[in-house]
């Protein structure tokens, strides 16, 4: 996974399924928060993916609740760089 060190960050861990990054772009969306960069990977073996999210706007902790209760995502939190 490669990451560009720039403002907020979301690290989604997730399970590999359809849907999960539409789901994430469209909460992320409804909130008005503009996702300027988005990366992912696979590990195929484990069934298992990640997302690193740039955007423009702090997230605030009522979105990264909402991130936590979609179906798939493993975890997800801020990182601030």
């Amino acid at each position: 996974l490669e990451a560009i060190p720039e403002g907020p960050t979301l690290l989604l861990h997730n399970h590999d399924q359809a849907g999960v990054v539409g789901t994430v772009g469209g909460i992320l969306g409804e909130e008005g928060i503009n996702i300027s960069r988005m990366q992912l990977a696979l590990v195929r073996e484990r069934g298992e993916a990640a997302m690193l999210v740039n955007v423009d706007t702090v997230p605030c902790e009522r979105v990264l609740e909402r991130l936590r209760a979609v179906p798939h995502i493993i975890t997800a939190q801020l990182v601030e760089l």
